[in-house]
C-alpha cells in the first residue's frame, strides 16, 4: 500500500511539475516583453534530485530578466524577483485554476515599466474567455487603477470611528 501511495504522490508531482515547467518560460517572457527586449526573458523549473523522490530535495527556479547574465533567483532584484514569484504562480495557476486571486502590493517593488507590463497582463487574463480570473488587487499605483473595472476605497469614518467602504464602477470609463 505504502509503494501504491508513493507512486500515485510522485504521478501527481511530476503531472503538476511538468505542466508548470513547459507553461513558466511563455508566462516569463510575456511579463517581462519590451520594446527592446521583445522576446522577453526566460525561465525554468528543474529538480534539485531527479530520482524516485523528487520531491525530497527542492526545485530550483531560474528565470533569467532579458538582457542579464544568469543567476540564482536570490540574487536577483527586488522587482526581478517580483516578476519571477508571479510567473511561478500564474503558472501553478494555469494548472489548478482558482476563480479570484487577492493580491495585495504585488507592484510594490516594481518600476513604471515593470508593473504596466504587469498590469497589461493580468487585464489580460481577466478577459480571457477560457480560464479567465477575477482579480482583486491591493495597490497605491495609478497604473492598476486606469484598468480597474472597479474601485473600492477603506477609509475611517471620523464621526462613528469605524473603518467605512466607498465603491465605484469604471465600466463606462474602461476603453477596450
Amino acid at each position: 500500500e505504502f509503494a501504491i501511495v508513493k507512486k500515485k504522490r510522485r504521478e501527481a508531482l511530476m503531472r503538476m511539475f511538468t505542466h508548470v515547467k513547459n507553461r513558466i518560460s511563455g508566462i516569463y517572457k510575456d511579463l517581462t516583453r519590451t520594446e527592446k527586449w521583445p522576446n522577453g526573458g526566460s525561465a525554468s523549473l528543474s529538480f534539485n534530485n531527479d530520482n524516485d523522490e523528487p520531491y525530497l530535495d527542492g526545485i530550483s527556479y531560474m528565470p533569467h530578466p532579458p538582457g542579464k547574465r544568469y543567476r540564482d533567483f536570490s540574487e536577483c532584484s527586488g522587482g526581478e524577483k517580483a516578476i519571477g514569484a508571479l510567473a511561478l504562480l500564474f503558472a501553478v495557476h494555469s494548472f489548478c485554476p482558482a476563480p479570484f486571486f487577492v493580491m495585495d502590493e504585488i507592484d510594490a517593488n516594481l518600476d513604471q515599466g515593470n508593473r504596466k507590463r504587469l498590469v497589461r497582463y493580468i487585464r489580460q487574463r481577466v478577459d480571457e474567455d477560457e480560464n479567465s480570473f477575477q482579480a482583486i488587487i491591493i495597490s497605491l499605483h495609478p497604473s492598476f487603477y486606469s484598468k480597474a473595472d472597479g474601485l473600492l476605497g477603506v477609509f475611517r469614518d471620523a464621526d462613528t470611528t469605524m473603518s467605512t467602504t466607498r465603491t465605484f464602477s469604471l465600466e463606462k470609463f474602461r476603453r477596450k
